[in-house]
């Protein structure tokens, strides 16, 4: 397979919107197909003028605008690997970033600077290599994941089987651009099917209400979701033919409410490694709280409550690891560390195997002890961590935002108490203002 597949896709719908709008942004600019083929060859000319060749690791610092979508597509025409890194990165993590991957090049609104060289730039990777992104590190350290150009061509093209994605679509997307959601799923999987793209700089409940009108999908996460409902905005996205949510857990009792605003939500599941895998169905019913079942191309199988994807859009590796991805066995099977059960609406998502607190013996899923604090009606949101103790190895903790009703946490600790076992109750409840949320929505464990 060409090792510039996506490039080709995108350039041949782009040639086919010549003289259509295809990208907008919030500060007024447009281009069309043909303008955005003529941008990209110049970015990609000065990329090379500074002896950027196959491989090389650009710094792109992506801008929700037009300038930064030609200098994502100019990387990829140039044969190099986009380490996309977002404007609002302080200068400090930036530094780091750009070191950890070994950029020589940093391209940020059509400007190209050169950087010194670090230890990383040595370190090669696989042929054909066109993204490395640095995972959100809620997890563990942040890892840099390697992807082609033919692994994620794999994973727009099973999207857009699966939501009937056409060059009819118009994406209102305000989704961060240096995550596999609003990158890969958003951006290049729209401009890969020809689809039009509105940009907008950040997140706010009027804009997405005001600009849903003119557009058929949105992507969001459930914070963006929540705060369209608190503001009473929700009903504005009715229009839209596909309301997507995805990149943390989605209570059902909020998907229920935005399905009461006709909301049209589809709830979706993936990773940076494996991009998207797992989405509710376009056609026939939808589930609060599930995620549906396996996108097309992709392969399912649960062992001991623990998810295994099999996919053509797996990453090929992690950056400074020689080898084959981790948690990969020798027939492609990738192990998510996420735990699920599966039943109507197909699979739920119920925590990560990593997340889990051992008590008193007893195994403590986290995010199934979130979901009932988050039942009782004067909680906002809450989190459940472990904490050592030298009789039970780790007690249950809650950190709980609550609303300003007058409701105390005894309330609170005597609801959950009703509901759960006294094993996996929280031995501690913090009232604290907010629960800690990277950019996508995921709670941040510490």
């Amino acid at each position: 397979m060409d090792a510039a597949v996506l490039t080709q896709r995108i350039s041949e719908r782009l040639l086919a919107a010549d003289a259509r709008p295809v990208i907008t942004d919030a500060t007024g600019g447009e281009a069309t197909g043909g303008e955005l083929l003529e941008r990209t060859a110049r970015t990609t000319t000065l990329l090379a003028d500074v002896g950027c060749q196959l491989g090389c690791r650009v710094g792109v610092v992506v801008h929700p605008t037009v300038q930064g979508v030609v200098d994502l597509l100019a990387v990829m025409a140039n044969g190099g690997v986009i380490v996309p890194i977002t404007p609002a990165a302080p200068p400090a993590y930036r530094a780091h970033l750009l070191e950890s991957a070994g950029c020589t090049v940093v391209l940020e609104n059509g400007v190209v600077t050169l950087l010194p060289l670090s230890d990383a730039a040595g370190e090669s990777v696989p042929s054909g290599t066109a993204l490395l992104a640095f995972t959100s590190g809620t997890t563990g350290a942040p890892k840099g994941i390697l992807h082609t150009q033919a692994t994620l061509l794999a994973s727009c093209e099973s999207v857009a089987t699966a939501w009937g994605i056409t060059d009819e679509d118009r994406l209102l997307h305000v989704l961060p651009l240096n995550h596999v959601h609003g990158l890969v799923v958003g951006l290049l999987g729209s401009l890969a099917v020809g689809a039009s793209v509105d940009l907008l700089a950040r997140f706010d409940e009027r804009s997405v209400a005001e600009a849903a009108s003119s557009a058929t999908m949105f992507y969001g996460v459930p914070t963006m979701y929540f705060r369209m409902a608190a503001a009473g905005r929700a009903s504005d996205l009715r229009h839209l033919r596909l309301a997507v949510c995805g990149s943390a857990p989605l209570s059902a009792e909020l998907a229920r409410a935005l399905g009461s605003s006709g909301v049209p939500l589809l709830e979706r599941y993936g990773m940076t490694e494996t991009c998207l895998t797992v989405s509710q169905p376009l056609h026939g019913a939808r589930v609060p709280g599930t995620v549906g079942g396996a996108l097309p191309g992709v392969e399912l199988r649960i062992i001991d409550g623990a998810l295994d994807v099999r996919t053509p859009a797996l990453s090929v590796g992690i950056f400074g690891r020689p080898g084959p991805l981790p948690d990969c066995d020798a027939e492609g099977w990738f192990a998510t560390g996420d735990l699920v059960t599966e039943g109507e609406g197909g699979l739920r998502i119920v925590g990560r195997r990593s997340n889990l607190i051992i008590s008193g013996g007893f195994n403590v899923v986290p995010e199934a002890v979130e979901a009932v604090i988050g039942q009782h009606p004067a909680v906002v949101e809450a989190l459940v961590r472990g904490e050592d103790d030298p009789a039970l190895g780790q007690i249950v903790v809650a950190e709980v935002v609550l609303r300003d009703d007058g409701t105390s946490i005894d309330e609170v600790r005597a609801f959950v108490g009703a509901q759960i076992p006294r094993s996996h109750q929280p031995r501690r409840y913090d009232v604290v203002a907010a629960v800690p949320r990277n950019a996508m929505g995921k709670i941040i464990r510490g």
